[in-house]
């Protein structure tokens, strides 16, 4: 072995031999692994998660249920089984690059099958009890921190929005919440080769992390520093190519667009059209598929360099337990493996542009076309006081689609709109609705806290609110019941019919069984079920709609429950990105604070006919 050179220079091309020298191998293993991942193992894992909640009782798990799963024991049990099974399979993936780049120091060729087998034996160690805090690196630290080393199968968990917007509105919460996001950064900087020293080591994952520290010592701000940098050319590199398919495929979409000319009137998109998006997304597509496999791999050279190193420097040469075995396989050489590569890229790609074929249907289309609708909530709560007559005048003016209020009731059976049953936060009386009558409460200034200009902004009841919006917009009226009520869902649908105003509402509510109870009342008025969490078969309940914390809204989510004819409202996203995320989803409203910024952004995705063609090939090409 030629001894390690020192400089930043010296690291990027020592880090990019090492992933060179057995590339080929791990080339074909990651596309094996990410498309195993993509198409087997995490529908499988899911599968087995929404079965074993439905034979234990809870089919859907949503903010009704998931106290009472939590208590469950054999719920937890089954939960924690799966999730370590998912770590099993993400540690097996660093296993095999780790000791593979241990085998390329050691300038040894590996072959795939050998090579996969003893990470295979290293991984199946996770299963061991005392390794059990390695799950939540996996599942819980890796994700929440999201720098570029965790499996890509887990890179979507994060916190969920509510709760992060609750943290955000609480100073010692937030501040509590940045301090343990440095903990967990400092803990993740600490533990860097925790997972080369478990694998090629064979050191259990807590003695695996002392190691870690162990080999950091005088050289900690080196290294992170370094990895940073080694991060920040990453994404320059592939932010550059990215950036250059992109414009490449959307010049090309606008000339195709232009030679086609104008859609035809009427209908979905045809078969052959959807296939013409798919060929053109092939290039984007291709590359994204190998730029998560090569980020993955070359983020674990650059670890498994240094680690190399500070061992070398240590004289631990010979201490290693952990090998591959030289079993030869004459026919995955290098210009097999190159085919073999080649195969799966494309199989990636026609899983991919398959998808696309089959899931962008005539309501993708129509989405595309009208864009998803907006509901302001609480009115125009970012402009106005939540809740209040000038919030929802200004959501009218912005000519929003729905306003979303709160509707709760007083001692003397009055429905009066107001989020809080609790009015202190809002008119600084510390006074409950349920055990106040209307005339107490009616008086109250609720706009103060807002703004002094609002200081004449009183109670609505829910009468006022409907008189005041019908003929202008519809509503999204959240029953928030309590357990004092009298009648609350009676006295609401009577308020609905005494307007004649049943065909342009939803009646919501959290409480799944009050929603139950309007079914029993009526059919001319739509339920719309407001759930924080969405897991299993939730699109078989007896609602209308779905109004889905954004977090736990994906495609396929969208897609079960319009397979039931019913629609997806998302709450409440904020930010453009995640409202185009959303729309990028299929869902068909946005429930917002902001009205204005969620009006620009539907009106962006609202294009007109000689628009269609060019906009939909970038819908695709973007994620839809």
């Amino acid at each position: 072995m030629k001894p390690w050179k020192t400089g930043r220079g010296a690291f990027i091309r020592e880090s990019l031999a090492l992933l060179r020298f057995n590339f080929w191998t791990l080339a074909v293993f990651e596309l094996v692994y990410k498309l195993g991942g993509t198409l087997v193992v995490l529908p499988l894992l899911n599968f087995g998660l929404r079965r074993l909640l439905a034979f234990e009782g809870f089919p859907v798990i949503s903010g009704d249920s998931v106290a009472a799963a939590l208590k469950n024991p054999l719920v937890l049990l089954s939960v924690f089984i799966l999730l370590l099974l998912l770590a099993f399979y993400c540690l097996f993936e660093i296993a095999v690059l780790v000791l593979c780049f241990h085998e390329s120091r050691n300038r040894r060729k590996v072959q795939l099958i050998p090579l996969a087998a003893a990470a295979f034996r290293q991984a199946v160690r996770i299963f061991n009890p005392r390794n059990y805090l390695a799950v939540l690196f996996f599942v819980l630290i890796m994700p929440v921190l999201h720098i570029g080393i965790s499996s890509d199968l887990i890179a979507e968990l994060s916190v969920p929005g509510f709760i992060l917007e609750y943290i955000k509105g609480n100073p010692a919460l937030y501040a509590a919440y940045i301090g343990l996001g440095v903990i967990l950064l400092l803990v993740m900087a600490l533990t860097l080769f925790a997972f080369n020293v478990f694998a090629v080591e064979g050191k259990n994952f807590v003695p695996a992390c002392r190691k870690s520290v162990h080999l950091l010592k005088g050289y900690f701000f080196k290294t992170v520093g370094s990895f940073l940098l080694w991060t920040l050319l990453l994404l320059l590199v592939f932010a550059g190519i990215v950036l250059f398919l992109g414009a490449l495929s959307l010049v090309s979409g606008t000339v195709i667009g232009t030679i086609t000319g104008r859609l035809a009137g009427g209908g979905g998109p045809s078969l052959g059209l959807m296939i013409l998006i798919g060929v053109l997304a092939v290039s984007v597509s291709s590359f994204n598929i190998i730029q998560t496999c090569l980020g993955t791999m070359m983020n674990y050279a650059f670890i498994s360099r240094f680690y190399e190193t500070y061992r070398e420097e240590r004289g631990e040469e010979n201490t290693l337990v952990c090998s591959v075995p030289e079993t030869a396989f004459p026919f995955l050489k290098k210009r097999q493996l190159m085919v073999l590569s080649l195969v799966m890229v494309l199989a990636a790609v026609g899983v991919k542009t398959g998808r696309i074929v089959t899931a962008f249907d005539a309501d993708d289309f129509d989405t595309l076309l009208h864009g998803a609708q907006v509901s302001g909530h609480r009115g125009n709560s970012s402009d106005a006081p939540e809740n209040s007559r000038a919030a929802l005048e200004k959501a009218i003016e912005l000519g929003a689609d729905y306003v979303e209020i709160d509707v709760a009731e007083t001692k003397d059976g009055v429905l009066v709109v107001s989020h809080d049953n609790n009015l202190k936060r809002t008119t600084g009386r510390n006074v409950y609705i349920w055990q106040s009558t209307y005339e107490e409460i009616k008086n109250l200034d609720i706009g103060s806290f807002f703004s002094p200009e609002y200081k004449d902004e009183r109670l609505m009841t829910l009468d006022e609110a409907i008189e005041m919006c019908k003929g202008r917009i519809r509503m999204n009226i959240e029953l928030k019941p309590t357990p004092y009520d009298q009648g609350f869902a009676r006295k609401a649908v009577d308020s609905i019919s005494r307007h004649e105003f049943e065909s342009q509402c939803y009646l919501a509510s959290l409480n799944y069984g009050i929603l139950e109870e309007v079914k029993g009342l009526t059919t001319e008025i739509k339920t719309l079920y407001i759930t924080p969490i969405a897991y299993g078969d939730i699109e078989n309940l007896n609602v209308d709609a779905f109004s889905i914390e954004e977090t736990f809204i994906n495609k396929a989510l969208v897609e079960r429950v319009h397979q039931k004819n019913k629609d997806v409202h998302a709450w409440t996203v904020n930010d453009a990105d995640s409202m185009q995320r959303m729309i990028d989803c299929g869902v068909d409203n946005i429930i917002t604070d902001d009205v204005r910024t969620a009006m620009r952004v539907t009106d962006e995705n609202h294009p007109t006919r000689e628009e269609m063609l060019n906009n939909t090939i970038q819908q695709v090409i973007f994620g839809l």
